[in-house]
């Protein structure tokens, strides 16, 4: 049923002139490895769209959102996800960084073994350095964070971060050199302009 479910969400319908249909992801360039993630994202994109669609600020992050198919929405949210692995992590499914706590952050999304997220295999290194796993582990998680809190994104450090920001300092505002959520803001709105 998943692999269906995935070749319907790569596949463009038949007469379908939607400008949303779904596109290579920047992951992808240069990178072979990177479709697969790719179908794996939007599977879990489409599994958690429900709570994703909870943020009331999405309009400001792409003005067409309403208007869009389910391609299309499945797109704007990959490609959110995309900036924020190439943030956190340059795309790089084995990259890691010891936070100041000295609790690693590692692959794509430089997500941590301590983290409480049940619904993935997350204990070891291993396990988050498996690019498909990191996703299964980083797309419900952010879908929460945003569900709980009505928001893609804000805040400027941990105290007042709400959405994906609680979780990753990319996604917050501000100057602070690892603060990127106006790149990442721009490339959504950048894709829902075309």
């Amino acid at each position: 049923m998943k692999q269906l479910l995935l070749a319907l969400l790569m596949i463009p319908c038949l007469g379908q002139t939607d400008k949303y249909a779904p596109t290579q992801l920047a992951w992808e360039k240069n990178n072979p490895q990177a479709f697969y993630w790719t179908q794996e994202l939007r599977y879990q994109i489409n599994q958690s769209l429900p709570d994703l669609e909870e943020a009331d600020d999405i309009q400001e992050w792409c003005s067409t959102y309403h208007s869009m198919d389910t391609f299309g929405r499945v797109d704007v949210w990959a490609t959110l996800f995309v900036s924020v692995a190439y943030y956190e992590s340059s795309y790089d499914p084995e990259n890691s960084y010891t936070e100041s706590n000295g609790i690693d952050s590692l692959g794509l999304f430089q997500l941590s073994t301590p983290d409480d997220m049940p619904w993935c295999n997350h204990k070891t290194r291993a396990d988050l350095f498996d690019p498909i796993n990191n996703i299964k582990c980083a797309v419900p998680l952010m879908a929460g964070l945003i569900s709980e809190d009505r928001t893609v994104a804000q805040g400027y450090n941990g105290a007042t971060a709400k959405g994906a920001a609680k979780y990753w300092s990319t996604m917050r505002g501000g100057t602070y050199q690892g603060h990127r959520v106006q790149q990442i803001k721009n490339t959504v709105q950048k894709y829902c302009a075309r």
